[in-house]
């Protein structure tokens, strides 16, 4: 993708507007106030683009028959009744991922995991799940709702956060004697934002990243374009948010390698980065991934060092090339099934995770299949993978909960 130029002359805020509408896939204008920059796509492939936060909320488009009601908030496609939880727990595969079973009966789709550390970790899904691990065994945490959780993080033990909506959002103390109190975390704008719409409070989120308990960023599913919104504290018992980039055609996820090097990607293989939030301004970087692929993970170690993976076995690699330059390198993945997730450890210890299936392991140059237990129909649409080391990695996803432990822990 070369993004198209945008001439500095008279008119230019009307021309950054139009422009804007092309280069983030969206048909709605805004009054925001923003900056722009050009910089020489031989250097980054890409423009600067940047707005004040201190502006409106998103476009207020209606979609769907959505009401504020979170109740009504659509929950995770349920599997057929032939692709039935797997009756195999400890059972584990060649590569060592085992099967961990979990105490809730019927059909689960866990699409979310986030832990601080391997006696403390969280997964969601459908039907307002939500499960802690203690170290030894997964429990049950009482969300008090049933609608479909769609993403998980925290920045620690005591801070964890549940998301679905921006009307429906949850925040706990963490797992504490043996269970974990969640109450609902109002969305709230700050005083310089426009309040939010029927639709938009639906509008599910998507992804989730933290550099700390006040410096949060969620991604949103928005019709017709999406948006990142940024939470850098609370007032009045209540976090509050404002919008920070509104017209990328944005589909998933929001990643951090740090507080001023943040990662967002979407549909059409758009990417872009930023510095972080600074004085009420987000500065966006596009930058051409070379694919028309829609994009779902993100996960990197480093600026220079950052994985994006998507649909048709999309995987590319955020990197210095053989002249020295940053840019976006293509990585065979030698799959065609939508990938979903991407975690490491290390440069050289990368997993991915997809439909049918699929388990990438990466070593920063090329990619190998990972086996896991066959009981697991081979449909099995996995969602997400995360582990705190080399040897202890989870990965959940239609009815099924797996891990990758220490040779000497495999048999149980």
């Amino acid at each position: 993708i070369m993004w198209p130029f945008v001439s500095l002359e008279s008119g230019l805020r009307e021309r950054c507007l139009r422009d804007e509408a092309v280069l983030f896939g969206s048909s709605a204008m805004s009054g925001r106030p923003f900056r722009l920059m050009v910089i020489p796509s031989g250097i980054i492939g890409g423009v600067v683009w940047g707005c004040a936060a201190s502006s409106g909320a998103p476009s207020s488009e209606q979609h769907g028959n959505a009401t504020g009601d979170a109740s009504e908030i659509p929950a995770i496609t349920a599997v057929d009744a032939s692709d039935a939880r797997p009756d195999g727990d400890g059972t584990c595969s060649d590569d060592g991922w085992c099967i961990v079973d979990y105490p809730l009966d019927g059909d689960l789709t866990l699409v979310s995991l986030w832990g601080s550390s391997e006696r403390d970790v969280w997964a969601v899904g459908s039907r307002g799940a939500i499960l802690h691990w203690d170290g030894s065994a997964w429990q049950p945490s009482n969300s008090g709702v049933d609608y479909a959780i769609r993403r998980v993080w925290g920045s620690g033990p005591g801070d964890v956060w549940a998301f679905s909506t921006l009307n429906g959002i949850l925040h706990s103390s963490g797992w504490v004697d043996g269970q974990a109190s969640w109450s609902p975390a109002a969305f709230s704008t700050t005083d310089d934002a426009d309040g939010l719409t029927g639709v938009q409070q639906t509008t599910p989120i998507v992804s989730v990243w933290g550099a700390s308990a006040t410096d949060i960023y969620v991604g949103t599913l928005q019709v017709p374009g999406g948006s990142v919104w940024h939470m850098s504290g609370w007032n009045d018992g209540e976090p509050r948010w404002r919008p920070i980039l509104e017209y990328l055609d944005y589909h998933g996820p929001v990643f951090g390698t740090a507080a001023t090097d943040i990662w967002v990607a979407g549909l059409n293989g758009k990417a872009a980065n930023s510095q972080g939030y600074k004085s009420g301004i987000v500065d966006w970087t596009i930058l051409d991934t070379g694919t028309r692929a829609n994009l779902r993970g993100l996960w990197g170690g480093a600026h220079d060092d950052v994985w994006v993976v998507g649909d048709t076995g999309t995987i590319r690699h955020w990197t210095y090339d053989d002249d020295g330059e940053l840019r976006w390198l293509v990585s065979e993945s030698n799959v065609t099934r939508p990938l979903n997730a991407v975690w490491g450890s290390r440069p050289d210890d990368i997993w991915v995770v997809g439909e049918g299936n699929t388990v990438l392991h990466g070593d920063g140059e090329s990619w190998s299949r990972s086996n896991i237990p066959s009981v697991i129909p081979a449909e099995t649409r996995l969602f997400d993978v995360w582990g705190t080391a080399p040897d202890n990695v989870w990965i959940v996803g239609d009815n099924v909960i797996l891990n990758r432990r220490r040779p000497s822990e495999m048999s149980r």
